[in-house]
């Protein structure tokens, strides 16, 4: 009886539509894409803005770049900005190959680069910007030719080809006499800088 009233008040639903089983699949997936890169971007930021990490990345990057160079770096400093995708270096010392280890062979006190993603899906990028400020540069060749520049060793993880950088011919970029490199919109510098 109590059925039978509830039965003839509540009218008869219209034939329930069933989604197509490659939609939903298709929703799973797109939601567990979302929540991942929210979780990413969160990690991330945390991450960033975390001193034990920001100091394990600098102690990182020095320890790298004094194997590789077989000297030591110093690096003071660093700031990563992801809004304009640049970062930072603020008091880089590298010091210069035995037997001429002090003075330093280079010392920055600010050097900014700048990237610009032109295609994330060709994964191609190029840097946008390179500025370095009041670079100042040691080289010491004695009488027998040995100078303070360190050799550097070449790494299991890549080869790059860096003859061109040795020889002064830079393919993009040309050094001006303030110490800032700037980008030339050419394919290749004229030589004279």
């Amino acid at each position: 009886m109590f059925t039978d009233a509830i039965s003839e008040s509540d009218p008869q639903p219209g034939p329930q539509r069933r989604k197509h089983p490659l939609m939903r699949i298709g929703a799973w997936l797109a939601g567990t894409v979302v929540v991942f890169l929210l979780l990413a971007g969160l990690t991330l930021e945390v991450l960033l803005h975390s001193t034990r990490f920001h100091d394990y990345l600098l102690t990182t990057v020095e320890k790298d770049a004094s194997e590789t160079l077989g000297t030591e770096v110093h690096l003071q400093n660093f700031a990563l900005h992801l809004s304009t995708l640049s970062l930072d270096l603020y008091g880089l010392h590298v010091n210069g190959a035995a037997p001429y280890l002090n003075p330093p062979l280079l010392e920055v006190d600010h050097a900014e680069a700048g990237v610009r993603i032109t295609s994330l899906l060709h994964r191609k990028w190029y840097i946008d910007s390179i500025r370095i400020d009041r670079p100042i540069v040691r080289v010491y060749v004695d009488a027998k030719g040995v100078s303070n520049i360190p050799t550097i060793r070449s790494s299991k993880k890549s080869s790059s080809n860096t003859e061109h950088l040795r020889s002064g011919d830079s393919p993009c970029c040309s050094q001006s006499g303030r110490g800032i490199l700037q980008r030339s919109q050419e394919s290749a510098c004229s030589g004279s800088a």
